[in-house]
């Protein structure tokens, strides 16, 4: 327990500032719309279009692929996959989270990919996680973190809405750093894994709201559904991870890091890379909201 404890406490930021009595209805509603904004233009000219919303650093993460740490690395791989001839990408928000000054936020949505000479139209289903970021109120929204789930033929038809989504942030942390503390947070949540196995460091670090985004028709929600989510991974495998402390961004209570892991399983490997949406709750704990990632090479 003295470990538990420990680990814990390394989720524990400065002292968050008073609740914000800022209503964040605008700004999820301003998120929203430049989210659906670049649905519409992937629509009109093609999947290239996602490449013109990027931030210069932002953190690309496409299946099958490493991780792509600027606008200028994802560009050839991302126009590989969803914008060759007789392939259309189609992109639609569900829901946003946002912090409390409304200049970070997140959006989770629905992808279908159409890719000729599948054996039928049935598209391949999948679900992505957009971090964006803008400089001020008036200043235009620019994705900083994006991944999407894997899309293989077959994939299950989600749901077409996310019931209980989490809320957005409520506080932001007295002090700079945020982005440090959820990294922080993010290694103390891994290195629970090792220990207490996936299930309970999952269930541990998850906020009483949080979904893991995957290919399931419905996604986990609560730390006992997705503690369950682990109950079949053996206790001889092996789930690792760390963040990667050049990627994420945050603000005003949210956060998203990024990093690779792998797992073991009888015997065989499989290497992953993924976001985490991080929340600061009022006690002054960094739980996370949102995780979701998909393989890698």
């Amino acid at each position: 327990m003295k470990l538990l404890t420990a680990l814990l406490t390394l989720g524990i930021a400065a002292a968050p500032a008073a609740a914000q009595r800022a209503d964040t209805a605008t700004y999820k509603l301003s998120l929203l719309a430049a989210d659906r904004a670049l649905a519409t233009d992937i629509v009109t000219r093609g999947a290239g279009a996602f490449l013109d919303r990027l931030a210069v650093n932002a953190t690309v993460l496409i299946p099958d692929a490493p991780a792509y740490r600027s606008a200028a690395e994802a560009r050839a791989p991302w126009l590989a996959r969803y914008a060759t001839p007789g392939t259309r990408f189609v992109h639609e928000a569900q829901h946003a989270v946002v912090g409390v000054d409304g200049v970070f936020g997140c959006v989770v949505g629905l992808t279908r990919l159409f890719v000729k000479g599948d054996k039928s139209d049935t598209p391949r289903y999948g679900r992505y996680i957009a971090c964006w970021r803008r400089a001020g109120e008036r200043e235009p929204w620019k994705v900083v973190g994006y991944t999407c789930t894997n899309d293989a033929p077959g994939t299950p038809v989600p749901s077409g809405t996310l019931e209980h989504p989490p809320h957005s942030a409520r506080v932001r942390a007295a002090a700079n750093g945020e982005l440090h503390a959820a990294q922080d947070a993010d290694s103390a949540f891994a290195a629970m894994s090792p220990k207490y196995g996936p299930g309970e460091a999952f269930g541990t670090w998850s906020a009483a709201d949080a979904m893991m985004i995957g290919l399931a028709p419905k996604p986990r929600q609560g730390p006992a559904a997705i503690r369950d989510a682990f109950k079949s991974f053996p206790k001889d495998g092996v789930f690792q991870w760390a963040p990667d402390r050049a990627l994420g961004d945050a603000a005003g209570g949210l956060a998203f890091t990024s990093g690779e892991a792998f797992n073991v399983v009888a015997g065989k490997r499989t290497n992953t890379k993924y976001i985490t949406v991080w929340r600061l709750e009022p006690g002054g704990a960094w739980r996370f909201i949102f995780d979701s990632g998909s393989e890698r090479p």
